[in-house]
C-alpha cells in the first residue's frame, strides 16, 4: 500500500501534488510516532 501511494505521488496519476503527498506522509509518520509513544507511555505505566 505504502509502495503504491507512493508510486502515485511521484508519477502524478492522481493529480496530487508532491508537496501535498510528502505532507500527508509526514503527518502519517508523526501520528503513528505519537501512537507510538502513548501506547509505551500506557503500557510502561
Amino acid at each position: 500500500m505504502y509502495s503504491e501511494v507512493n508510486k502515485e505521488v511521484i508519477m502524478g496519476d492522481n493529480g496530487i501534488p508532491l508537496s501535498i503527498g510528502i505532507i500527508i506522509a509526514a503527518a502519517v509518520l508523526g501520528a503513528t510516532f505519537i501512537a507510538g509513544m502513548v501506547l509505551l507511555a500506557i503500557l510502561s505505566a
